[in-house]
């Protein structure tokens, strides 16, 4: 009897991405902020701690899949990410869209996949693993950088 040699194949290639390496996971930073007086009033008015607005606008701005805001407010985070040029010295405004549009496509996919059962599942999130990894490092060596791609772990 033949061994499934393409099922052994494809199980090695799977449990590498079944975990998120670290350099690619979420991170927990403290962080020392100076929050200016007007915007700790204005969230003092709105009854929203300045993290909360924080941590929204970057769940936003990434497309994370956690939350759910309307697409407006994904536009709005976007365009004030554009207009205040960050990156600007190695990407262009389009490159940069084109980033946060991937970010969006793959936050679309993973609501298709709610409804998946535990094996499909598995196989997404090891898709997903393998995808946050290779666009990271496609986008990061587009430019020649004199850093390694281990700078991530600095941000």
């Amino acid at each position: 009897m033949k061994k499934n040699t393409y099922k052994t194949k494809m199980y090695k290639v799977f449990k590498k991405y079944q975990e998120v390496p670290e350099m690619y996971a979420t991170k927990h930073m403290p962080l020392n902020l100076t929050i200016p007086p007007n915007f700790r009033m204005l969230c003092a008015l709105l009854d929203v701690k300045p993290t909360q607005v924080i941590n929204d606008f970057m769940a936003i701005v990434s497309s994370s899949y956690q939350v759910n805001f309307p697409i407006e407010a994904n536009k709005a985070a976007v365009e004030y990410l554009l207009k205040c040029e960050y990156g600007k010295r190695y990407f262009y405004k389009e490159d940069i869209a084109v980033m946060l549009s991937e970010l969006e496509a793959v936050r679309v996919v993973t609501e298709t996949m709610d409804k998946s059962n535990s094996t499909e599942m598995n196989l997404f999130f090891c898709f997903k693993h393998m995808q946050a990894q290779t666009w990271f490092k496609t986008w990061y060596t587009k430019n020649k950088r004199k850093k390694t791609i281990s700078v991530l772990n600095e941000y």
